[in-house]
């Protein structure tokens, strides 16, 4: 029995110009000073997590119009991250603390980062995301609903002086 080669070609041609039609992923970031407009030169980390570490990060710098661009795997959740390196901390709303678990034990609330003075067995740890023993303002991230696939999700990420 002899076979077509026609059979194996056109399902790689097909592929192949599919792949090329395709768009990445986008996450576009505009970075801004509360009350002061865009703000370039500024470097933002965009990172997921799992099993309460980080997993995989990218570092971006903001251009002269503010804006980062990063390019993402569709279905999986990101957060945006800055240092406080000018001394300045997330302002967004929904900014937050990650969670890498319960604390268990009183021993586990004192060899972890500092949480507050009132930290209980059963609240939440965060992650110290800045590895300054203390969690902080400067420890917030902002989450960011993931694209679809080829579409853009746009975020202003605002910066307040601490």
């Amino acid at each position: 029995m002899r076979l077509n080669p026609a059979l194996f070609i056109l399902p790689v041609l097909l592929f192949t110009a599919c792949k090329k039609d395709s768009k990445p992923s986008v996450i576009e970031v505009s970075v801004h000073l509360q009350n002061a407009g865009v703000q370039s030169n500024v470097n933002v980390k965009l990172f997921t997590v799992s099993s309460g570490s980080i997993i995989s990060s990218t570092i971006g710098t903001s251009d002269v119009s503010g804006k980062i661009d990063y390019i993402v795997i569709p279905g999986r959740t990101y957060y945006l991250y800055y240092d406080g390196t000018n001394q300045e901390a997330i302002f967004n709303a929904d900014a937050t603390y990650l969670v890498k678990g319960k604390f268990t034990s009183q021993q586990q609330i004192n060899s972890s980062p500092y949480q507050g003075p009132n930290t209980k067995v059963g609240d939440d740890i965060y992650m110290d995301i800045n590895g300054d023993g203390a969690i902080t303002d400067y420890d917030k991230v902002l989450p960011v609903t993931e694209p679809s696939s080829g579409g853009t999700t746009s975020v202003d990420l605002i910066l307040f002086t601490n």
